[in-house]
């Protein structure tokens, strides 16, 4: 609705609010803005934004209740703030602010005999067309077995790896490129978590 505006995810879900939104949460949430066209994010935890302090405990209701039972000291090392910021690191690595979104980039392939995707989890994609793509994977599923890249340039060839999105750590794919159709298919990703796959164009 705005596209001359600068958009900022300023209050996603707190991680550990109410019992719940741990880090796989916090890492959908930021991976599915920033690939989506956000320019920010901003990370919050239960117990951290209403300073709920051991010996003064406060974000206490009017009828007597807290919002959590997590104080701001143990907040501050939920996994998810960690982890957002390593994938903080990468994106300004490689050059988020020229990031454009294309959706189009990804989709799965589906195993035979299975028609539809069967969570509403799709890839989120976006890059600098020619040297780099960043494509999440939220959850790897039962009947299919890697995603399908789109629209690769021809000619181009690039560095691909997986990463894990929790850690970082690589998974060397190798060097890959488009079909005669633009298209290239990934191997089945080591295991059933959510992943992002890197492209790197070789001499980018």
């Amino acid at each position: 609705r705005y596209p001359d505006k600068v958009i900022i995810n300023a209050e996603p879900p707190y991680e550990g609010h109410a019992g719940t939104n741990w880090s796989d949460v916090q890492r959908y949430s930021f991976w599915s803005s920033m690939l989506s066209g956000a320019s920010g994010f901003t990370y919050g935890a239960a117990g951290v934004f209403q300073a709920n302090d051991r010996d003064r405990p406060t974000g206490n209701r009017p009828d007597g209740g807290a919002f959590d039972h997590v104080f701001w000291d143990d907040a501050i090392h939920f996994d998810g703030a960690r982890q957002i910021a390593s994938g903080h690191g990468l994106l300004v690595s490689l050059d988020h602010h020229l990031f454009e979104v294309h959706p189009e980039w990804a989709s799965v392939a589906l195993r035979s005999g299975h028609e539809a995707y069967p969570i509403p989890l799709r890839p989120y994609a976006a890059g600098i067309p020619g040297k780099v793509r960043v494509i999440y994977l939220p959850l790897r599923w039962y009947h299919w077995n890697g995603p399908v890249v789109r629209d690769l340039e021809p000619g181009v060839r690039y560095r691909a790896a997986y990463l894990e999105t929790d850690s970082l750590k690589r998974h060397e794919i190798g060097i890959v490129g488009g079909n005669a159709n633009g298209e290239w298919t990934g191997p089945t990703l080591p295991h059933m978590y959510d992943w992002l796959l890197l492209m790197e164009a070789v001499g980018a």
